[in-house]
C-alpha cells in the first residue's frame, strides 16, 4: 500500500500548517504541548484501561490526523485562554508518524527535530 498521502499529511503537521478550525485560531506555531494529559482529556483511561468516552477520542484521532492538531480544551473549561496543544492527541500523532517512518522515534524531541529540518 502506498502511504505517500499519509506521509504528506504528517509533513504538513510537522510544518504546523494545519490550524485549529473550531476555535478560529489560525496559527499554532510555537504552541507548547501540555506536559501531561489534563484531567478531562478524552484519551484518559478508566480503571479498566478503557477510554472513558471512546467515541470522542476516536473523533479527535480522526481530526488530528486529517484536519488539525488538537488544542487542549481544559483551560477553556476554567474560563482561561487556550494556548497549549493536547498531550493525548500529540501522543497519538507521535505514534502514527513514527510508524509511518516520518519520525525517528515517537517523542516530542523527534517531532521538534523533524519540524526544524523542514523549516
Amino acid at each position: 500500500m502506498d502511504n505517500s498521502c499519509l506521509v504528506r499529511i504528517c509533513v504538513d503537521f510537522l510544518a504546523n500548517k494545519p490550524m485549529a478550525k473550531a476555535t478560529g485560531i489560525t496559527d499554532i506555531r510555537g504552541w507548547p504541548v501540555m506536559q501531561a494529559k489534563c484531567p478531562t482529556c478524552p484519551f484518559n483511561k478508566n480503571r479498566d484501561g478503557k477510554e472513558q468516552i471512546p467515541e470522542l477520542a476516536d473523533k479527535v484521532r480522526r481530526r488530528c490526523l486529517t484536519q488539525a492538531s488538537q488544542i487542549c480544551h481544559h483551560p477553556r473549561l476554567k474560563g482561561k485562554k487556550q494556548n497549549h496543544l493536547c498531550r493525548g492527541a500529540r501522543d497519538f500523532q507521535l505514534q502514527v508518524f513514527h510508524r509511518l517512518g516520518v519520525l525517528d522515534e515517537p517523542t516530542d524531541a523527534a517531532w521538534d527535530k523533524k519540524a526544524e529540518e523542514m523549516a
